[in-house]
């Protein structure tokens, strides 16, 4: 046999097989060959550090505040003390309820040792730009577990802007 003739023997079997590679690949879901598959656009994310302005329903008696809250992975949510040191800091969880909707449970411990309590707080928040969100929240006060809750009256209603990393304004050393 000539080598020319066994080199062409050789590229029309790899170029069946490859055909036929092809052929699976167009009808079958499960393929040889990995294909390419959009992914879907991706809005806002809550996940980072978030300064928010907490307005209490007008029964509360209590005049907007402060607080910052961080949303990471894995689901874990924290919130500093309140501005006007009404509640503790705050522990919980957070996930995605809807397209640009969030939600989150949280607990802090109330601040008299010799009759522990907690307060859950649960919040809705709605992302309306990718540093800025709206929310409605309430909140009750639980046994030490953060059981047989007693609901306070009334929803807060949220607005917060999200921390963004600045460069300091100091000369390099």
């Amino acid at each position: 046999m000539r080598p020319n003739s066994v080199i062409l023997r050789i590229v029309a079997t790899l170029t069946i097989v490859l055909l036929c590679a092809l052929a699976v690949e167009r009808n079958s879901a499960s393929s040889l060959v990995p294909s390419v598959q959009a992914r879907p656009a991706v809005g806002p994310q809550i996940e980072g550090t978030w300064l928010l302005t907490v307005t209490t329903p007008p029964e509360a008696g209590r005049a907007p505040f402060k607080v910052l809250v961080s949303f990471a992975r894995g689901a874990v949510f924290t919130a500093s003390v309140e501005s006007d040191q009404r509640t503790p800091p705050q522990y919980g969880a957070w996930k995605m309820v809807g397209p640009n909707e969030y939600a989150s449970t949280a607990l802090s411990f109330g601040p008299n040792p010799s009759n522990l309590f907690t307060i859950k707080i649960k919040t809705l928040y709605t992302l309306v730009s990718e540093d800025e969100l709206e929310g409605v929240g309430e909140a009750a006060i639980c046994d030490a577990s953060g059981n047989n809750c007693q609901r306070f009256p009334g929803c807060s209603t949220i607005r917060g802007t999200r921390l963004t990393v600045e460069a300091p304004s100091c000369p390099p050393t």
